[in-house]
């Protein structure tokens, strides 16, 4: 470090280290020195910047139609694997787009629980009115909590897929 140190007395900085602009001398105080680093050593801007609300919210709608394509798969064996891991899936390529971190994974997987939920309404507004299921309290209190579970499970497995998706660089 102290080859680096430019001060009054004379000395030779070793010949495979590039010198800083720092100028002090020992009759003025630490905090008046001013340093400066040579333009080759100076560390670029970062051209990442956190996901703002809208960015998380638009990536949790991306997260969503992966997993509602994951929902509709046509070939029975992976159907079943894919339409419960959907959220997760969702989350997890919408996360790697904006890479998503702390509470930014949390409102991806809230986007995905929610038009999830909204999705299971519509499904169920739908079979009640074509008559495939009939539309009394019973069933109605059924399908809002199916509605809320949709919420929770989606919301949950969406988040976790968003923190695993925002960790890759």
């Amino acid at each position: 470090m102290s080859e680096f140190l430019h001060t009054n007395e004379p000395h030779a900085p070793s010949s495979n280290s590039a010198p800083l602009a720092v100028h002090s001398s020992i009759s003025e105080p630490q905090s008046q020195a001013t340093s400066t680093l040579a333009p080759e050593e100076a560390s670029p801007p970062s051209p990442w910047a956190p996901p703002t609300i809208r960015q998380d919210i638009r990536a949790g709608l991306l997260g969503l139609a992966i997993a509602v394509g994951c929902l509709f798969l046509i070939i029975p064996v992976v159907h079943f694997f894919a339409a419960l891991s959907g959220p997760g899936v969702g989350g997890f390529f919408a996360s790697a787009r904006i890479k998503a971190r702390g509470r930014h994974t949390f409102f991806v997987g809230l986007t995905i629980g929610i038009g999830e939920c909204i999705a299971v309404g519509i499904i169920a507004t739908v079979m009640m009115m074509i008559g495939v299921i009939t539309p009394d309290t019973t069933t109605k209190l059924f399908m809002a909590g199916a509605m809320v579970l949709a919420l929770f499970y989606a919301t949950g497995l969406g988040t976790v897929g968003a923190y695993f998706g925002g960790r890759g660089d």
